[in-house]
């Protein structure tokens, strides 16, 4: 009798604690670790292109992939081993030779094969995804009107203001996104990275949370090219970037309004 009312009250306790962990991130989100979401490596795309879309105002918008480039994080920084996983993928990818580096984010632009269409470029994607022993990340780049825009492993969400930040770090544990830093000026509003924990690619991650009614928006950190920039005959030691970096020490990491391109929406 004794043991099983011991039992009865440890389930009790363990039901409990679902309860408050249910409450305490909110609706739409679970304590689920993000490593039990996946069986590893990052989720793949789908066939079809409809996971290609984020949120503007609340609005999804669709993105159109760049038949020119792909943007890929190498798991080697060996540039022999680089060039020999660029050639197991050949089928869609040119050789490492017409590469463009963005070194601030560790990222490659790998040419893409002449003449591919939308769909092999995504079983192209998916392809180099599942080989995690070769790449930590694999993205399509994206069209934008005359640029083409990068998806880092960032982006950016905006709490209610009555989320605790007991509450805002339950979430991001629970789908393996790290804080990186708050932005300034705004209330609960964070730049946040997706870690290896993580199932999802930035762009998926930022899709999650809009969807999942957590927070007040949530996009993407793109990062945004020049077509002329990424041109295999412009000699620039290093093309990707700003025209001109000032030599204030706070530009960087506090000033970020003062290199504004709109990336969050119309209302910036």
């Amino acid at each position: 009798m004794n043991k099983t009312n011991l039992l009865l009250k440890l389930l009790a306790l363990f039901g409990m604690i679902s309860l408050l962990s249910s409450s305490w991130v909110g609706n739409g989100v679970g304590l689920v670790s993000a490593q039990d979401e996946s069986g590893g490596g990052i989720a793949p795309l789908a066939d079809n292109g409809s996971s290609l879309y984020y949120y503007v105002d609340g609005q999804r918008v669709n993105l159109t992939p760049s038949l020119d480039w792909v943007s890929v994080k190498f798991a080697s920084m060996d540039v022999e081993e680089q060039d020999s996983v660029t050639g197991k993928f050949s089928a869609t990818v040119a050789p490492l030779a017409g590469a463009r580096e963005i070194t601030h984010l560790g990222l490659t632009l790998l040419p893409l094969q002449d003449g591919l269409g939308v769909k092999n470029l995504i079983q192209g994607v998916n392809a180099m995804r599942g080989s995690s022993d070769d790449f930590q990340q694999v993205n399509p780049v994206y069209d934008y009107d005359d640029v083409e825009m990068v998806v880092s492993d960032e982006f950016v969400a905006a709490f209610p203001s009555e989320m605790s930040m007991a509450q805002i770090e339950a979430i991001n544990f629970a789908h393996g996104v790290e804080l990186l830093e708050p932005i300034m000026a705004q209330e609960n509003t964070f730049v946040l990275r997706v870690t290896a924990a993580s199932p999802l690619d930035a762009l998926a991650m930022a899709n999650l949370y809009q969807e999942s009614g957590n927070v007040l928006y949530s996009a993407p950190n793109f990062v945004r090219l020049s077509s002329q920039d990424i041109e295999p005959s412009q000699e620039k030691p290093n093309p990707i970037g700003p025209m001109y970096t000032p030599n204030d020490y706070y530009y960087g990491g506090d000033q970020w309004y003062l290199n504004n391109t709109g990336q969050y929406g119309d209302w910036m």
